[in-house]
């Protein structure tokens, strides 16, 4: 391999130990954009090839664009401009046969994308020239128009891009032909350089959707950004309409407190949240699933809990679509009723997690010499314990929102209240109980049937007990803001129609915030499971961007005590 001069910013120079604020402020923003870009571009692509209001070959040649710009071709993107030219003028000059989409002008995107090297203007100006109809048609006109509309997006999009193009330009320019004593500015402007050119990429990117209706149209229905289009027109949907009550705001007393702010902001907040949720929980229950430091029945149970709340998420997102569409809510619609039975009776089933976790370790301590063998026959305890927290959850959902004279909607949140409070309470006597026992075959006390694999078991129970008991108590503290939103919903006097209705605002947001909580400790509340979530690609990338200022703090520290040994010894 040949001899080369590499060109990047060097982490470990003493310029970047000298200011590592600035350095690391400029290449943290650098990646949080790659990362955006990398997510948003897939989906730019997909919405510009769905829009059939360009040619396919023009088409093909921008999502070719973005391809390259993936890899970080700077060189290719200087010619851009005359391939386009070079494309619009073949669509011109032979517009009858272009303009049928066959097969065969596909070679007309092959050669631009290979030879590459016509000069923009010049192409532009045999395009131009080519404008001068000889047999005119109407078919002609059409294709005429067409380059007009693709120059007129194409420059939408060229003007801010070469607007941002002025920060990568004149980075590169000062870092090659700035004055030697101007190091560090030097080293500076390359990082800018890096930063701009992301930043065109960032500009082209949201141009080339939003500089077209149809396209931005094409996008606002692909799936995560249809979810975030709705979020945006929240706000005036809800200024409209009280949550749970089709009356509108302006019917309540004139306060500044009491406007659709209130339920703006906290709808919005939850579903923020929800979307974290939804992103972090499949690498958060990998992460637990490849740590085998845990029982397999536990580790199942956990991210059999994160999926039961990810329906549960979807649940609360249909609940939202139906009120923002001022959709119907009848007792004749079934679907409507098995989502709100079904998002109830996820709440039934965490209200006793804490119950049938105590009782999968009470069966690992009583079978101790089975259950530590992990064989397939111990997965029936994880079955039993799953259906023995469903079944009574979503039968007294069903019977609340059946209307039945049993248990009302109300009666249903007192008895999820006591199961949850029951739950606690078996868990935390099991936990005393297993630490108990732990302590005494710490000491030598005799014990029935005692063994090596029993201590193990029981030590195992109390590792895991205290596992939970991380993940309980910031989760508990969380969900008191839903306990006590639910609560004065439910108890609250008549008269407070609006607190009630705000109070159960909060009780859907206390459950997203409970989500986030619990998904969170579950990943720092193990060493083991948290050093496994930093292994995985997307995560590892964001780690390592926070990890580079601890890392450059300790390289300028070394730095100074090399310095300050060396000045000693010339001293």
């Amino acid at each position: 391999m040949p001899a080369y001069n590499p060109h990047f910013v060097k982490l470990n120079s003493t310029d970047f130990a000298d200011a590592p604020i600035t350095f690391y402020g400029i290449i943290t923003l650098e990646i949080l954009l790659s990362v955006a870009l990398l997510v948003f571009q897939p989906y730019a692509c997909c919405a510009f090839l769905k829009t059939e209001v360009f040619h396919r070959n023009f088409r093909i040649q921008t999502c070719s664009l973005f391809f390259y710009y993936t890899l970080q071709l700077y060189c290719r993107f200087i010619l851009i401009p005359g391939s386009f030219a070079f494309e619009r003028y073949i669509a011109t000059r032979y517009w009858l046969w272009y303009e049928r989409g066959s097969a065969s002008t596909l070679w007309v995107i092959i050669f631009v994308e290979i030879v590459n090297a016509i000069p923009a203007f010049t192409s532009a100006y045999l395009m131009y020239s080519g404008a001068s109809i000889t047999h005119y048609s109407v078919s002609r006109t059409f294709q005429v128009q067409e380059n007009v509309e693709v120059m007129k997006y194409m420059f939408n999009a060229a003007i801010p891009t070469a607007l941002a193009s002025g920060i990568p330009i004149g980075g590169l320019a000062i870092k090659l032909y700035g004055p030697t004593e101007w190091r560090f500015f030097r080293n500076v402007a390359y990082a800018f350089f890096d930063l701009g050119i992301v930043l065109i990429g960032v500009i082209c990117t949201i141009y080339s959707v939003i500089g077209n209706d149809r396209i931005y149209n094409e996008f606002k229905k692909l799936y995560p950004f249809s979810v975030l289009f709705a979020v945006a027109n929240f706000r005036v949907r809800m200024i409209r309409r009280l949550v749970h009550q089709n009356k509108p705001t302006n019917q309540l007393p004139v306060h500044p407190f009491r406007s659709g702010n209130v339920f703006f902001t906290t709808e919005r907040f939850m579903i923020t949240l929800y979307l974290l949720l939804n992103f972090l929980i499949p690498f958060v229950c990998r992460a637990i699933l490849k740590t085998g430091v845990m029982h397999r029945n536990f580790r199942v149970k956990l991210c059999c809990i994160y999926f039961y709340f990810v329906i549960q998420i979807y649940c609360r997102f249909i609940l939202v679509y139906y009120e923002l569409n001022d959709l119907p809510k009848t007792k004749s619609d079934s679907f409507l009723f098995w989502v709100e039975t079904t998002r109830d009776a996820i709440i039934g089933y965490l209200s006793g997690v804490s119950a049938s976790f105590a009782f999968e370790r009470f069966i690992a301590t009583e079978y101790w010499s089975w259950y530590e063998r992990a064989q397939t026959s111990t997965l029936w305890v994880l079955v039993f314990t799953e259906l023995f927290n469903l079944i009574p959850a979503f039968g007294i959902s069903y019977l609340a929102y059946t209307g039945s004279r049993y248990i009302s909607i109300t009666l249903n949140y007192v008895i999820f209240g006591f199961i949850m409070t029951g739950g606690v309470i078996v868990f935390v006597v099991t936990y005393l109980i297993n630490l108990r026992s732990l302590k005494n075959m710490s000491r030598g006390a005799t014990i029935d049937s005692y063994s090596v694999a029993r201590t193990f078991q029981v030590q195992e129970n109390v590792e895991l007990m205290a596992y939970m008991c991380k993940l309980a108590l910031p989760s508990a503290i969380a969900s008191s803001i839903a306990v006590t939103g639910i609560g004065i919903n439910l108890f609250a006097p008549a008269e407070w129609r609006f607190q009630r209705n705000v109070a159960y605002c909060f009780f859907d947001l206390g459950i997203a915030i409970t989500g986030i909580t619990s998904t969170i400790f579950a990943v720092i509340g193990n060493e083991r499971i948290e050093n496994e979530f930093k292994k995985m690609y997307s995560i590892s990338v964001l780690f390592s961007a926070v990890d580079i200022r601890t890392k450059t703090l300790t390289s300028k520290v070394e730095a100074e005590a090399y310095f300050s040994q060396l000045r000693t010894s010339w001293a």
